[in-house]
């Protein structure tokens, strides 16, 4: 696990030609056999012709109990991390491990707690968590009561410059809840109520004190609020993450936008597509991943933008589209990215499909119905 909590592997042989697949599965099995046996080790240089045959695996394995202290024990350091990275990777590796042993009630246990820091997350990045999210939260704990906990805490933590939930806050200060609760009910209460009274300087000793709670570093802002998502108008957190921002998977993300661009392109008003806003409207800004892929170059990230868009979509196209950085007066001092899609009156085709804009969504075409599409649109201009 490299320090920024990402995890990696090194190529090792090709599988055997007797088998037909490779399982995941059965690899991490045979670590953990290696692991209990003691000869599992890391060699400064792979001999890539060596060979290892099932004679090398121990005979032994892990009981399913043992296995289960084992997932408390990365419970329990992970929940000692304050980067929301690693610590979301602890919480993945147990429910890894709780697949092996098929323990279904760790599994989704693991799935909340990693719902958890995706939650907490948000919160750090903008500010802003939300409530319906906490409502899916809180009706899957079950019988948790970890999960009840975590909870309550981002519902507490969405309420902070929502002055109408004081009574909320009240009734957790005053219940019989568990200290972080209260303490960061009180911190929320107290948010309010110097907003109400403008009291600045109250605001950096809050966020340093939920830090404290949360073992996390948190930088409370009001958050920014450009808007929702409309006919003309689409909000993207990232260019290289899923909405979920945990793990890079730039093809998937890159596929997802590029399928946008091309609805703007084909729409008869074009539209813009800001990347660093959530799809709920709030500034979160390019976050980490932008800063350790491109360095935190601007010039670089936006060619990488533009190419794509110009491999994919076409020079046609290209030209129908401008991009700028938003103003950090606007923004917030946070980075977003902002592509101008004029419309292509020729015509854009992406993945074989001619995709197009439809209130807040973006439907495929085939190459007939969007002519037939465009003729409609011309006939009703022309009357």
């Amino acid at each position: 696990m490299e320090p920024t909590g990402r995890l990696l592997c090194r190529y090792n042989r090709p599988v055997d030609e007797d088998f037909n697949t490779f399982s995941p599965h059965d690899a991490i099995r045979t670590m953990l056999f290696l692991l209990k046996s003691s000869v599992f080790h890391i060699p400064e240089t792979m001999d890539l012709a060596s060979e290892n045959t099932d004679d090398d695996l121990p005979e032994s394995t892990i009981e399913p109990e043992h296995v289960v202290e084992l997932i408390h024990i990365i419970d329990r350091v992970g929940s000692l991390e304050s980067s929301y990275l690693r610590r979301f990777n602890y919480m993945a590796f147990a429910r890894m491990l709780a697949r092996l042993i098929d323990n279904n009630g760790l599994v989704q246990y693991y799935a909340r707690r990693m719902s958890f820091v995706r939650r907490l997350r948000t919160f750090v990045s903008s500010g802003y968590i939300n409530v319906d999210d906490i409502r899916a939260d809180e009706e899957n704990s079950g019988d948790y009561p970890v999960l009840e906990m975590r909870s309550r805490q981002l519902r507490i933590l969405s309420y902070i410059y929502d002055s109408s939930k004081n009574d909320f806050l009240w009734d957790i200060i005053a219940g019989d809840y568990d200290e972080t609760s209260v303490g960061l009910a009180k911190l929320a209460l107290t948010a309010n109520l110097s907003m109400e009274m403008d009291v600045d300087e109250a605001q950096g000793a809050i966020t340093g004190r939920i830090s404290q709670l949360l073992n996390i570093e948190v930088k409370i802002q009001q958050p920014i609020f450009l808007g929702e998502e409309t006919q003309t108008l689409e909000f993207k957190s990232s260019y290289i993450c899923p909405e979920d921002g945990l793990h890079i998977d730039m093809p998937r993300q890159r596929d997802h936008i590029l399928q946008r661009i091309c609805g703007f392109l084909n729409s008869a008003q074009g539209g813009k597509l800001y990347i660093g806003v959530n799809r709920y409207g709030y500034v979160v800004g390019n976050d980490d991943l932008y800063h350790h892929l491109f360095g935190g170059d601007r010039d670089k990230y936006e060619l990488r933008v533009r190419n794509d868009i110009r491999i994919n979509l076409g020079g046609a196209a290209n030209d129908c589209i401008s991009t700028l950085w938003l103003d950090p007066a606007e923004s917030g001092g946070k980075n977003v990215f902002v592509i101008e899609i004029r419309p292509n009156q020729f015509g854009t085709e992406y993945g074989g499909k001619y995709w197009v804009r439809q209130g807040t969504s973006t439907y495929p075409y085939t190459r007939k119905e969007f002519l037939a599409m465009q003729a409609n649109r011309t006939l009703a201009d022309a009357q």
